[in-house]
């Protein structure tokens, strides 16, 4: 290798100082404009994405609530059947209850109609029993005996009889029947009664004979 001159020497130094200085003092090539809109519209994306993913957390929180909700109204509709259908039971046993009722009630009101309709006729048939034996005591004491009388003529009475708080009046007469000719009717005795009760009258009438 051959020794440099000094003069060349130190032209190469001051050359390679020179290269070395232009190397710092270059700046570092500028970003581009499509770099900088690409930039942008990732970190515009990235800030999307973290929305929709806040959005998709809350969603599935209110999605968690909402089946816990159906959950518990579904239980909710069970247990409401459950008690429908035993109030719906109950309901029924109560109206069969209420029927059955009823019809026992009106068992016992044809019952009770029955009965008062004895009673009525057992009051009926006791008061116009009472009624007949005041007529009766009331024609035997008004009706005369006859037998004294001569032929042709007559007796009349009255009488009263009671029975049971209920009374009666009876009117009576009695006759000694005289014919011309001898007959069986002559010298008979013809007694009769009437007596009223209640507005019912009672009659009585017989024939006698004496020899």
């Amino acid at each position: 290798m051959k020794h440099l001159t000094p003069v060349y020497a130190a032209a190469l130094l001051a050359l390679s100082a020179s290269a070395a200085f232009a190397q710092a003092v270059t700046p570092a090539p500028a970003v581009s404009a499509t770099d900088q809109v690409a930039r942008d519209a990732a970190a515009a994306a990235q800030n999307t994405a973290n929305q929709a993913q806040g959005n998709a957390g809350q969603a599935q929180a209110s999605a968690d609530r909402a089946q816990a909700d159906a959950t518990k109204a579904l239980n909710g509709d069970a247990n409401d059947r459950i008690a429908r259908n035993l109030a719906n039971a109950a309901q029924t046993t109560a109206n069969q209850a209420q029927n059955t009722a009823t019809a026992a009630q009106s068992t016992a009101n044809a019952a009770q109609a029955s009965a008062a309709h004895a009673h009525q006729r057992i009051d009926d048939l006791d008061r116009k029993a009472s009624r007949g034996i005041a007529s009766a005591l009331a024609t035997t004491a008004a009706m005369p005996s006859g037998t004294d009388l001569e032929p042709g003529q007559t007796a009349m009475g009255i009488g009263f009889g009671s029975y049971s708080n209920y009374g009666a009046a009876a009117i009576g007469f009695a006759r000694r029947i005289k014919t011309d000719e001898q007959s069986l009717v002559n010298g008979a005795v013809v007694r009769g009664a009437m007596a009223v009760s209640g507005g019912r009258p009672a009659v009585s009438v017989g024939m006698g004979w004496k020899w």
